[in-house]
């Protein structure tokens, strides 16, 4: 365990890169790469995913949400989804990229719920596979509702990890909401042992708000055996003087000649565990931990956004019909503000991507 001299402080509580050196566009798409690194014939084709991805997202931009928005939405965040993989990657997808994906919503008159396949026999040409694999994220466990290596994930265990509009779900659903937010997220410095871990801290009232253990908030933000949080002891209190609760790293992580050397390191042993949501004020992100249930397979942000996506976007494209009564039902004002106002969410979470750090709004002046 570190010491406790008292020379250890507080680094700066941003996820990469520390406040103060994020990058402020006028748009997300300034943040998405150029492609230069790219060598022909590869450039070429990832240009062309990016530039059918910006036309989508206008004329989704433009559409009506009960019309083609979805379906547009979708196709959109598909195409710039496949400039990311070539640009990761260096290489070209090839002559076949399948969804790897299948919407199932009961022929039901006034069906609401349904399920959505993620077909693990397409892994090798599957958009979302290689997605997945991009970003490093783990895809559905083969096992978990599992048939013919189709897992199944239903409509209702895969809309509520959708942050914005969460509050509006749960309230359509009469359930707890499940994200807690974050009020601070620190990177701790030990100078004499040259040791840096990270800590975080959620409110207390929040926890008994929605009836959640310290537990499940320590095993929400651990990743894996090399990355676990546990409680400690907090006498802080929030500027609005709320009790706080805080979770450190157990991990810690040396460095020879400055703290900065392990920001990028510490990031990662967290950010996959962290949803964000852009804002216009300081400090520009903030941040959620989701706490599924005990038989909820948790997603990724980016891949609960992508799969939502392709869900509302077939129903459309092949059940119009349904997708009317979807949005006339409890559920419709939360896909009201999914369309609304998570699109251009999506923008600036995927040009963090590319840019490996995150893209925030400008401040409004």
């Amino acid at each position: 365990m570190p010491s406790s001299n008292p020379k250890r402080r507080t680094v700066h509580g941003i996820i990469p890169p520390p406040h103060g050196q994020g990058n402020f566009s006028r748009g997300p798409e300034s943040r998405i790469r150029t492609l230069s690194t790219l060598s022909e014939p590869v450039r070429s084709e990832a240009i062309a995913y990016l530039l059918q991805a910006r036309d989508f997202y206008r004329a989704a931009r433009d559409s009506n949400i009960n019309a083609a928005k979805p379906l547009l939405s979708y196709y959109a965040f598909l195409n710039l989804s496949k400039c990311f993989v070539v640009w990761k990657s260096g290489n070209s997808l090839g002559p076949r990229v399948d969804h790897g994906l299948t919407e199932k919503l009961p022929t039901t008159a006034g069906a609401i719920y349904g399920e959505l396949l993620v077909n693990r026999n397409q892994d090798a040409t599957s958009a979302f596979a290689k997605l997945s694999e991009a970003l490093g994220d783990v895809l559905p466990v083969v096992g978990q509702n599992m048939t013919n290596n189709m897992v199944s994930i239903r409509s209702q265990d895969l809309l509520s990890q959708v942050l914005i509009g969460h509050r509006v779900w749960c309230s359509g659903e009469q359930i707890n909401e499940k994200f807690v937010s974050l009020q601070d997220v620190r990177y701790r410095h030990d100078p004499d042992r040259r040791m840096m871990w990270l800590r975080v801290r959620v409110y207390k009232d929040d926890l008994s708000r929605f009836k959640f253990s310290q537990n499940s908030v320590a095993k929400a933000l651990s990743h894996d055996a090399n990355r676990t949080f546990y409680p400690v002891i907090c006498t802080a209190l929030g500027d609005d003087k709320r009790e706080l609760v805080e979770f450190e790293l157990e991990t810690k992580v040396d460095y020879k000649n400055r703290p900065s050397e392990t920001l990028m390191l510490l990031s990662k042993k967290i950010r996959k565990q962290l949803w964000r949501s852009v804002t216009t004020h300081e400090p520009y992100r903030k941040y959620y931990i989701y706490i599924p249930t005990a038989t909820q397979a948790r997603l990724s942000q980016i891949q609960s956004l992508y799969l939502a996506s392709y869900y509302f976007g077939s129903i459309t494209r092949y059940k119009p019909q349904s997708f009317t009564a979807i949005l006339e039902s409890s559920i419709g004002p939360f896909v009201q503000e999914f369309f609304t106002n998570q699109q251009a969410q999506i923008l600036y979470l995927m040009a963090s991507e590319f840019a490996n750090q995150e893209v925030t709004r400008g401040a409004t002046v």
